[in-house]
């Protein structure tokens, strides 16, 4: 059961019209529909407001966990998926300003420390934050892309804005940040293939004998995000096409030159 799930049966429980229950942690209605609707994840303030007003426990309230009240709050979201084989965890760790969570960026050189310190308050809070608009709804990561495996869609350098996602919510062939165990982050075009053969396969948009497909099970998946946005400084043409054209253009100022010279002859012969 999702947190979605149980923020539902718990304003069921009081009686509560969304608009009540809404106006109760702080919020507009059409705000708290989006979240009791899955659309959107609750912001940690709204999390402490209802554990705090219902007389509720985080674990509970993210987890489903029946504890005693005076455990210790976790840091953040931890939404668990009660499925075995796709087991999966939100964000653990989100940074907030004036209400909204703010979108942290991972370089290149950052990637693999994220790997690691994912769920580490101290290490997220290294990590550079930034507020883009458009971006105010929903647990948000930037990170660098390296390599050539996924141009032109996104060259090496670009950033990648990723939206948190549940992993069986991946879409067919839309692009994805992964944090994988193995494999570390990886940016792939996904194929979600958990129903029907329980993996993820992930394509590159590059060449595909250079990049073969990865195949990836569920397991190994820590975070999901799924591409919403990227920041590029490379604003150049397709190498290939531009490549075409050009070749097209000189072969064209020839055929011209060409022309010119039978012209000049063909008047050239006339006075004679």
């Amino acid at each position: 059961m999702s947190i979605y799930v149980r923020l539902k049966e718990l304003r069921q429980e009081t009686g509560l019209s969304q608009e009540d229950f809404a106006t109760s942690i702080g919020l507009k209605r059409p705000n708290y529909a989006q979240i009791e609707g899955g659309k959107q994840y609750p912001t940690l303030e709204t999390i402490k407001q209802i554990v705090r007003i219902y007389n509720k426990t985080y674990d509970w309230l993210i987890d489903g966990k029946e504890i005693a009240p005076n455990v210790a709050p976790i840091v953040a979201p931890n939404d668990k998926i009660e499925d075995s084989k796709t087991s999966f965890h939100a964000p653990k760790i989100i940074t907030m300003s004036q209400g909204k969570e703010n979108i942290l960026f991972v370089p290149v050189k950052a990637a693999a420390g994220y790997l690691n310190g994912y769920g580490d308050p101290e290490y997220i809070e290294s990590l550079t934050a930034y507020k883009l608009p458009g971006f105010e709804s929903g647990s948000f990561r930037m990170f660098e892309v390296n390599g050539h495996s996924m141009v032109p869609t996104l060259k090496s350098r670009d950033r990648i804005i990723g939206k948190w996602c549940e992993i069986q919510d991946i879409k067919d062939s839309y692009v994805h940040v992964l944090v994988t165990r193995n494999d570390g982050v990886v940016v792939k075009r996904v194929l979600n293939r958990l129903k029907k053969d329980g993996v993820l396969i992930l394509k590159s948009d590059g060449n595909r004998y250079e990049y073969p497909d990865m195949i990836v099970d569920p397991d190994e998946v820590i975070e999901c995000w799924s591409g919403v946005g990227k920041i590029s400084r490379d604003l150049s043409g397709p190498a290939d096409l531009y490549s075409r054209i050009d070749d097209l253009e000189g072969r064209l100022a020839i055929v011209d030159d060409v022309k010119k010279r039978m012209a000049d002859l063909e008047r050239l012969l006339k006075t004679k």
